[in-house]
């Protein structure tokens, strides 16, 4: 999970396990503008499941005005509808290709190639452009649809010898070499896996992108 402030907004994308504690020390649930979950995958969603009981005492007490806007894929659908049918949040579809504004922030969906629809976003608000993969393998477009991002945050999770072409995530070295052809400023990994190697790695991504960091957890960067 991610905070994003732009334009006086706060976005939030991905809401996985444990993230909703993160969130509350840096900004209160209510101040969130919108959530974008990149894909309905557990370690993504799951804190959605624990916000949907929190949600009717905020609006109840008045702290938040209307229901919570969501962007989010609709599949896979028994996990959507959960979200779906709920009166606390307000879902808005999202495919590859969409594009949304949100007072002066643009996001744009690109669909990624994992084992349920995903879609990478790219944020832009004056005139900075931010890309977060979501979870990806190697998918046609990617690069140019990240072209010159200001930062990106990756899907790094694998070491360049478990990867496979039928792999649900990246490797850090073709996350950094896809950085590297799309121009990106500045590249951030993310998803390492707790068994991963991370100075390996980091090691791997900067063969493609040398100056590739590690995302740190509570760290703030500024685009």
């Amino acid at each position: 999970g991610y905070l994003l402030e732009a334009g006086g907004k706060k976005l939030m994308l991905d809401c996985g396990s444990g993230t909703l504690s993160r969130l509350q020390q840096h900004c209160a649930i209510e101040e969130l503008d919108c959530i974008i979950l990149s894909h309905l995958h557990s370690d993504h969603m799951a804190d959605m499941l624990v916000l949907r009981y929190g949600l009717p005492s905020l609006l109840g007490k008045g702290l938040m005005k209307q229901p919570l806007l969501v962007f989010m894929p609709s599949e896979p659908t028994e996990v959507a509808d959960i979200l779906l049918n709920d009166k606390s949040f307000a879902v808005q579809v999202v495919k590859g290709g969409d594009s949304v504004q949100l007072d002066g922030i643009k996001l744009t969906f690109f669909a990624v190639r994992h084992p349920v629809p995903c879609n990478a976003v790219k944020i832009e608000q004056g005139g900075r452009i931010f890309v977060y993969s979501g979870d990806l393998n190697t998918t046609p477009g990617f690069v140019e649809f990240a072209q010159g991002a200001d930062l990106m945050l990756i899907d790094s999770c694998l070491h360049r010898a478990d990867w496979t072409e039928n792999s649900p995530h990246l490797s850090a070295y073709l996350g950094a070499d896809a950085a590297s052809k799309a121009a990106v400023k500045r590249l951030i990994l993310t998803h390492i896996q707790p068994i991963g190697d991370e100075e390996q790695l980091l090691a791997e991504a900067r063969q493609a992108y040398p100056k590739a960091e590690l995302a740190q957890e509570g760290a703030q960067h500024t685009i």
